[in-house]
């Protein structure tokens, strides 16, 4: 079953922001009173929505926008029943008090919003949140394809194995095939799903999805890298064409070179700095995915490029034109030719990129310095570390410009794809950490903001620390055009890089995560991916002895 990454952003009334936040701090107070020794912490949670992955809520304030209401989840399968099981367990009265200190949206939501906040209202507040509801613009999972019921089931498995090896010492006399086949025997009847086939973690027509989503991307994006040249050379034929290009490229060139030249890509590593981290563990899987995608794309490309004076040709036609217009095969040879041209196109656009990207790089203004609340620094801290997991929730503002704003939509789109294909981020990694169970970026207010939710293991420092030596690059991606962002070098350099800057800038970022709720809070990714691993191997009813000893070697 596939997992569901959302967020719900409500704008809140400055006014209101106290009431709200006290209305919050209590909703966590009143769940946690209810703690269950068998099912731990937020049971009501547990029973209630048996689909959460994990859940928060959290408030954040800055002067440059009012105080803005985030709840954020990661459940299996789809938002409608998720949303009716999260208003019958937190309570619709509940849900209304936090509404009715927002503000009433300004999109077709209002109609909705009026009647779920008006005094004396019993209608249901699901469809308003479904309604609010912004989808990832880039996210990562870490245990992809295990639904929470599966995680808790394999655990405690693992966990009853554990147990019967440490207290029965009989099974130190055994082989390991003969500790398999005793343990299976014993432990069988508690757990009879383990007679019944694993579910396929991602099913062959959600794989090839993810294939065919990411070559259309880059076909897409090809074509447009494409078109400028291949309409200019329909324009002004071939030699003055060739002329042009020669022409922009050199200009180009000359203004990058202005610019700090192309050093940047080539700079050596800062003094001090860590060597570059390993491979992270993706040698040896198939690359298929990837090739295929790549053929995807080529062959989308031309699709693309035809789509434009195929569509033009059909509106002139619809307008009474058609005698005036060359036949669509006609087009598609024309088409082509200009598509083939257009390839030596690409060489002056892509510099003239460049030259921007670094023209506005060079004169971003970063904070290396950005002010801390005190107050709110001591609440983070706070509420960190209780459990093996932590919970980091971050709303920044996006740096104006339409190069930034199409370069950060294309980033984000790309990186979110490619997350869903590259054989090291489906296996858990993001470069070579694997301590993210769910993280996702969003674009809030026609992309003037970008939200950051992440549920990870260990203490925040370590993990910002894995993230700035194994995974910067693509943080810089997705973060590079936001506001007092480290200084980045060539789109993906740099930024991230820069640990001490990029700590600070994430810490002035956070909000406090008053409200957060783990299906299974004491269990890191590798744990939860050595727990699938063993208890796949123990599904079989025989082992032989080799493959029982490596399986016992997993315990």
């Amino acid at each position: 079953m596939a997992q569901t990454i959302l967020c719900v952003p409500l704008e809140v009334k400055p006014e209101s922001a106290n009431t709200l936040s006290r209305l919050v701090h209590d909703l966590r107070r009143d769940f946690d009173a209810m703690e269950d020794p068998e099912l731990g912490n937020f049971p009501a949670i547990q029973i209630g929505i048996p689909s959460a992955h994990f859940l928060s809520i959290c408030m954040f304030r800055h002067t440059s926008y009012d105080p803005t209401l985030v709840i954020e989840a990661n459940f299996d399968g789809e938002p409608g029943p998720f949303w009716s099981q999260f208003e019958r367990t937190i309570g619709d009265d509940r849900l209304r008090a936090l509404l009715r200190c927002c503000k009433e949206p300004r999109d077709g939501t209002a109609a909705l919003f009026r009647s779920v906040t008006a005094a004396g209202s019993r209608a249901p507040v699901a469809p308003y949140l479904e309604g609010r509801t912004r989808r990832p613009s880039a996210s990562h999972q870490g245990n992809r394809g295990l639904t929470r019921d599966r995680i808790r089931a394999e655990a405690s498995l693992v966990a009853a194995i554990e147990a019967e090896l440490d207290t029965n010492p009989a099974y130190r006399a055994m082989t390991p095939e003969a500790i398999h086949a005793a343990l299976r025997a014993r432990l069988a009847p508690a757990f009879p799903w383990l007679d019944e086939p694993a579910q396929k973690r991602i099913t062959t027509g959600e794989d090839w999805l993810d294939v065919l989503r990411l070559g259309l991307f880059a076909g897409a994006l090809i074509a447009v890298l494409l078109l400028p040249g291949a309409l200019l050379h329909a324009a002004l034929g071939a030699p003055l064409y060739a002329a042009v290009v020669v022409l922009l490229a050199a200009i180009a060139a000359l203004g990058v070179r202005g610019e700090g030249g192309w050093a940047g890509l080539r700079s050596p590593r800062r003094p001090g700095a860590p060597p570059p981290p390993a491979a992270s563990g993706a040698k040896g899987y198939d690359w298929s995915r990837i090739a295929a995608s790549a053929v995807v794309a080529v062959a989308a490309t031309p699709v693309f490029l035809f789509l434009l004076p195929a569509f033009g040709a059909v509106l002139l036609t619809l307008a009474g034109q058609g005698e005036h217009v060359p036949g669509l095969g006609t087009i598609f040879r024309r088409v082509g030719v200009s598509a083939l041209w257009g390839i030596a196109g690409v060489v002056p656009l892509a510099i003239g990129i460049a030259w921007l990207l670094r023209y506005n790089e060079r004169r971003d203004a970063p904070q290396d310095l950005p002010p801390l609340d005190p107050a709110t620094l001591a609440e983070i801290v706070q509420r960190e570390d209780r459990v093996t997991q932590n919970h980091m929730a971050s709303l920044v503002l996006i740096k104006p410009g339409v190069l930034r704003s199409l370069v950060i939509r294309a980033g984000h789109r790309g990186l979110h794809l490619a997350l869903r294909v590259l054989p090291d981020a489906r296996q858990g990694f993001l470069g070579s950490m694997r301590t993210v169970h769910f993280a996702h970026w969003s674009f809030l207010d026609n992309t003037s903001r970008l939200i950051f939710v992440s549920n990870f293991d260990h203490s925040w420092a370590s993990y910002l620390d894995d993230f700035i030596e194994k995974a910067h690059g693509g943080l810089t991606i997705a973060w590079g055009s936001s506001v007092g962002f480290p200084r980045t070098n060539w789109l993906f350099r740099d930024g991230a890089a820069d640990g001490r800057k990029f700590k600070a800038y994430a810490l002035a970022s956070r909000a406090v995560s008053r409200f957060w709720y783990s299906a299974y809070p004491f269990l890191t990714v590798d744990r939860i991916e050595r727990h699938s691993e063993i208890v796949q191997r123990f599904r079989a009813r025989t082992l032989s002895n080799p493959e029982a000893a490596q399986w016992l070697r997993l315990l």
